[in-house]
């Protein structure tokens, strides 16, 4: 039923991961400015949590992408379900990794904010990447 990922597959998800565990990496690093400081504010004032937001958003888009074009390139909609939940999953997990985003008195982990906001982001961009071949798979079989 499921034939083996093609070069280009790999490549796209060796390319998703690789960005990923940059990020990751980067925000462990410090490389992220304000990391591990605490800030009274909104998420436009503080470097570090703006910073989590655009990358999150960044790779929400980057994963939406990616499963919508795999489902849509082996014409399988629920093989790209699956590769978005497992890109999620894997997201989630990585993201875990970062240090927290400081308030005063609190502190929540980046990836709670992923699947707050970049999750959601990631299944409208699946959406939108797989609608084109559904509604071409749509018309074609009328």
């Amino acid at each position: 039923m499921f034939s083996s990922p093609t070069r280009k597959e790999k490549q796209a998800v060796l390319a998703y991961v690789v960005v990923l565990a940059g990020v990751v990496a980067s925000a462990r690093a410090g490389l992220f400015p304000g990391s591990g400081e605490a800030f009274d504010g909104s998420l436009f004032d503080h470097p570090y949590r703006l910073s989590m937001a655009v990358a999150g958003g960044i790779l929400a888009v980057a994963l939406g992408v990616l499963a919508g074009w795999i489902g849509r390139r082996r014409e399988n909609i629920l093989l790209g379900i699956g590769v978005l939940a497992a890109g999620s999953l894997l997201t989630l997990f990585a993201l875990s990794f970062n240090p927290y985003i400081l308030y005063p008195g609190d502190q929540y982990p980046v990836s709670f904010g992923w699947l707050v906001a970049g999750a959601p982001l990631a299944g409208l961009t699946w959406l939108v990447a797989a609608g084109s071949s559904l509604r071409r798979s749509g018309r074609s079989s009328a």
